[in-house]
């Protein structure tokens, strides 16, 4: 009898032991947190990021989001890879330094526009414009210049700072981290806006 005992406390050992042991560290959290990026997994984005402030779909893909806009996203994020290099824990608080790399949307940009401004001055002087279509062949170019093999990438250095919640880490996306996701992408945006 003691025997069997020792043999069922032993194995519940075992199993709490393993159940322990599997928490995912912070390091893990921003290697699948970048992967459901990469994915468009929103159920996934959804668990490694800290969503709390994003109160509904609307808030993370924007109030203009269209379905056709999935396509433009997943060229954005097909490419990202990333090299996670250091893991430091601070209690509730941690960091994980990485390396990401995805296509420079610096670059996309700049040609984007040039060919964007080109194809709106065409268009001058012309009755007949057909707005719908002019926004077509715009998200068309952008798809175009995405869809290269041999656009140029860039790869930025970031602290990915996370913070538990409810025991699980949750990743915190500030500017830097969105900006090296997708490419410098933000930075443009906001030399845009200034």
């Amino acid at each position: 009898m003691k025997k069997i005992t020792l043999i069922l406390i032993s194995t519940l050992l075992v199993f709490i032991l393993a159940a322990c042991s599997s928490a995912v560290t912070p390091k893990e959290v921003v290697e699948k947190g970048i992967t459901s990026i990469k994915e468009l997994n929103l159920i996934q984005i959804q668990k490694y990021f800290n969503t709390d402030e994003i109160s509904d779909e609307n808030d993370i893909l924007g109030e203009d989001f269209e379905v056709e806009n999935m396509e433009i996203f997943a060229l954005m994020t097909k490419n990202i890879s990333y090299e996670v290099i250091d893991e430091k824990i601070d209690g509730d608080e941690a960091t994980v330094k990485a390396k990401i790399t995805n296509i420079n949307m610096t670059v996309i940009m700049g040609e984007y526009i040039t060919q964007a401004l080109a194809l709106a001055f065409s268009q001058i002087g012309q009755t007949d414009v057909d707005e719908d279509e002019i926004q077509k062949q715009m998200e068309d170019l952008l798809v175009d210049l995405l869809s290269k093999e041999d656009n140029e990438m860039i790869t930025t250095e970031v602290d990915v700072k996370l913070n538990k919640v409810d025991e699980d880490w949750k990743i915190d996306l500030n500017d830097d981290l969105v900006n090296a996701l997708f490419g410098g992408l933000s930075g443009v945006i906001d030399e845009f806006q200034e």
